[in-house]
């Protein structure tokens, strides 16, 4: 298992292919993305990438730059980029903060962009129900 710090990337010569990818770091959208696309190129076909920190409670929690000592940031927004890639499937922990998993479909990943970067809490209470929300106790089908 790898665990990726925001901000880190496996060096270029990575040969490295994990099963599971956990990212926890820099709460910031446009740095989600890089941590995504870097950790596709070495994630094994049948492993999972796992993000902490998708479902801020509050604007308090999503507001960029950090304003609390519980602080999500807006990394929210990779949830609705997610919707919307080809070959991945995306659910969404209701379990500590929002826990996002991604399992590949195909070799092949292209992160989406929707382009949130201008949006803000607001958008994300407004479209919270389009997002592939699984409760604790689905959360089984990935235990076994």
């Amino acid at each position: 298992m790898l665990l990726l710090p925001g901000g880190s990337e496996l060096p270029e010569n990575n040969s490295e292919i994990f099963d599971v990818i956990f990212i926890d770091g820099l709460h910031e959208y446009d740095q989600i993305k890089k941590d995504i696309d870097n950790s596709l190129k070495f994630l094994d076909q049948e492993g999972f990438i796992v993000i902490h920190d998708l479902l801020p409670r509050n604007w308090l929690e999503e507001h960029v730059p950090r304003l609390s000592s519980t602080w999500c940031g807006d990394i929210w927004k990779i949830s609705f980029d997610l919707l919307k890639t080809e070959n991945i499937k995306f659910e969404l922990l209701l379990i500590d903060f929002g826990l996002g998993i991604i399992k590949k479909e195909n070799k092949i990943v292209k992160l989406y962009n929707s382009n949130l970067k201008g949006k803000n809490f607001e958008y994300l209470v407004e479209n919270y129900q389009k997002l592939p929300l699984l409760n604790r106790n689905e959360l089984a089908k990935y235990l076994d």
